[in-house]
């Protein structure tokens, strides 16, 4: 092709074309890359996340799938520094370079520690974490709700020492998975749920995990719904983690 006899072509087919080279230059087939989380969304129907990486100077669209964000051990969002590792891409229809993702981890715990901090102070300024909003838990509960996955060992250790210490007591599970990018919505619905069965009181938990696995539980969105309840928060309590309610102990 040359200056004098040059091709015309349709926009597919420059994008497609564009999107070839990228894929086959092996220094883009497999990259790791260090940034933090923006405009992140979740497609409800797919399950694929969406998001922008950036730093002080740039910013990059990117995507992942669902089966590879099913693996993740951590709930991504805003403002959360991460490693991605995946290939650089083209999406053809938009024309939009990116990088699709195969793997994700948090780079560190910094951002999230201070957004922690701010959202903390933001809900103890409007008086959700009072004392006064504490309302006493019954000395012999009638029915209990617990928010769990039924597949933890949290619930087989609630139902063995509530069975032994109290029989009689009629136990509620409002299942919900308890990590990953689906549990914020999932426990949050899973709350106003126990809100609904009438139980004395509710009980929140599940086992260990790492930080990464836990900080789901400090969604505002979590808090928010846990604070119309009675409940007892058995969530790691050694870890700093915020959900609270107007009976947690």
């Amino acid at each position: 092709m040359t200056a004098g006899n040059i091709q015309t072509i349709t926009v597919e087919a420059l994008n497609r074309y564009v999107k070839a080279a990228l894929e086959s230059d092996e220094n883009l087939r497999l990259v790791r890359v260090i940034g933090e989380i923006s405009n992140f969304s979740r497609n409800t129907s797919s399950g694929h996340l969406y998001f922008n990486l950036r730093d002080d100077r740039a910013s990059i669209s990117a995507a992942m799938f669902r089966g590879d964000a099913l693996r993740l051990k951590f709930f991504p969002q805003n403002g959360t520094q991460v490693i991605v590792t995946g290939r650089v891409s083209l999406y053809e229809k938009g024309g939009t370079y990116q990088i699709i993702v195969s793997a994700m981890e948090p780079a560190g715990l910094g951002e999230q520690q201070r957004r922690l901090r701010e959202l903390t102070e933001k809900l103890k300024a409007e008086g959700l974490f009072d004392e006064a909003r504490k309302r006493p838990l019954p000395v012999y509960p009638s029915s209990i709700a617990v928010i769990t996955s039924r597949d933890t060992a949290a619930l087989q250790d609630i139902i063995k020492v509530i069975s032994r210490r109290w029989p009689s007591v009629r136990l509620i599970l409002c299942h919900t998975s308890v990590q990953g990018i689906y549990a914020e919505d999932e426990i949050a619905e899973a709350l106003r749920l126990a809100a609904k069965t009438g139980a004395d009181t509710a009980i929140i938990t599940r086992g260990g995990g790492s930080t990464e696995d836990l900080f789901v539980f400090n969604s505002e969105k979590i808090v928010r719904a846990a604070a119309t309840l009675p409940m007892l928060a058995a969530v790691n309590p050694h870890s700093g983690h915020v959900v609270k309610s107007p009976a947690s102990i």
